[in-house]
């Protein structure tokens, strides 16, 4: 079997939404493998792998779960029978940050990734579902000061808070779990053995 991979912690919050990071330890260097002759200075196709068995479906269960591994806030008292009521929401209002479905369905795409040789991020989300940016990190501001960054029309703005005002609390629904990092390893490891065996037999 191959060596263990070294993982970073993975998650840089200033750059983008989420960002995922892969850098092999020295013992799966390029040299280790010089006399094989085997190229892996690109990751390409395990951090794919690992976004489609493993990331993909950790986002989908934290939406599942509303919220893992510590729950989201609730909805506020009074936003819960304007759920409920909303001919829109499929899911009702049990089912925190899902109403059509878009953010649930999308969150879980590889198209919405940047992949690198060494590096998967999510730089910004499409425009369809830019209210998961809002929700990922949370947002309170007086209506009256907020700029619109995100496109929200300013009476819109008023409509969703006491006062003018609106708060959104922070429910992050692209995040890995501890458990993730063991089965994103699995992934590579068997990606590398895959490239062994597969040199062995030429």
């Amino acid at each position: 079997m191959v060596d263990q991979i070294n993982f970073p912690s993975g998650l840089i919050a200033s750059q983008g939404l989420m960002q995922f990071n892969f850098k092999p330890s020295l013992a799966l260097s390029a040299r280790q493998f010089d006399t094989l002759d085997i190229d892996i200075r690109s990751f390409k196709v395990p951090l794919r792998r690992a976004i489609k068995d493993v990331i993909a479906p950790s986002f989908a269960q934290n939406f599942i779960a509303n919220g893992r591994p510590d729950g989201w806030q609730p909805y506020a008292d009074d936003t819960i029978p304007m759920k409920a009521n909303d001919p829109k929401n499929k899911y009702g209002p049990e089912n925190l940050l899902r109403r059509s479905g878009l953010l649930f369905k999308t969150m879980q795409q590889i198209n919405i990734w940047t992949i690198t040789q060494t590096q998967a991020a999510i730089l910004d989300l499409p425009d369809k579902i830019w209210y998961g940016k809002v929700q990922q990190s949370g947002f309170g501001m007086a209506a009256s000061a907020f700029k619109d960054p995100l496109h929200i029309p300013l009476d819109q703005l008023k409509s969703l808070g006491a006062a003018g005002s609106m708060h959104v609390p922070a429910r992050p629904f692209a995040l890995l779990q501890d458990e993730d990092l063991d089965k994103i390893q699995d992934v590579f490891s068997l990606w590398l053995n895959e490239r062994v065996i597969a040199r062995l037999e030429l």
